[in-house]
């Protein structure tokens, strides 16, 4: 097994440049997923149709053979959009005001 003092500057780069990257990319996805979250809100306030919206988020899910409710390790790193699950519970709680 190679200690880190046997790695190259190439390869420290590499894994620097890897976890930066990771970084990043789970700070953008946070702020996607607010973004949609809030382009969600506006789509229920424009239409005033929640039965509508959660019927839509179910016949997509279901059509892209999506998860409806990723496990939280895959969905902080790699959601870009709110949960299915989330999704149709903003249209409820619309529903329900």
């Amino acid at each position: 097994m190679r200690t880190f003092d046997s790695l190259s500057e190439r390869e420290i780069l590499a894994l620097a440049i890897s976890l930066v990257s990771l970084g990043v990319g789970c700070a953008s996805n946070v702020l996607s997923r607010k973004v949609e979250a809030s382009a969600d809100t506006f789509a229920l306030r424009l239409t005033r149709d929640p039965e509508d919206f959660i019927g839509f988020q179910r016949r997509i899910s279901i059509q892209n053979v999506g998860d409806p409710d990723p496990p939280g390790w895959y969905q902080v790193p790699f959601g870009t959009h709110p949960t299915t699950l989330e999704r149709i519970g903003a249209g409820e709680a619309f529903g329900s005001k």
